[in-house]
């Protein structure tokens, strides 16, 4: 095949085959290689400059996530130590209101419980 800027293309003939051994050439056409026109290259250039936007959307949307997931296991821990603590301080506000420990507060104060003084508000 020559160098040429044509393509050839081969089709094959649809003659009735001949007699006599002879054998069926296909016929070669030949085609002008295609031009592009402006309205073409417009075309394919805003086709490349979706397709990098959208690259780029998809990486930047990629590392948002990244950076969201890692802000909530963040938030995730912090919300269980101030749950821990606050469980820890209940804890504390029970033992320090048992009556057992206020009476002894008390006598260690010299305060003692005179029922006379004491008033139910309903």
């Amino acid at each position: 095949m020559a160098a040429s800027s044509e393509f050839d293309y081969i089709q094959p003939q649809r003659r009735p085959q001949p007699t006599g051994g002879q054998q069926v050439k296909p016929i070669r056409r030949k085609y002008a290689k295609p031009v592009w026109s402006l309205m073409d290259k417009i075309w394919l250039g805003a086709a490349l400059v979706t397709a990098v936007v959208m690259m780029c959307l998809v990486v930047y949307m990629s590392n948002q996530a990244a950076m969201s997931s890692e802000h909530l296991s963040q938030t995730t821990a912090q919300l269980s130590t101030v749950r821990n603590q606050n469980t820890d301080l209940k804890e504390e506000i029970s033992q320090l209101t048992n009556p057992s420990r206020l009476d002894q507060v008390a006598k260690k104060y010299g305060l003692s419980l005179n029922n006379n003084n004491v008033r139910n508000v309903k």
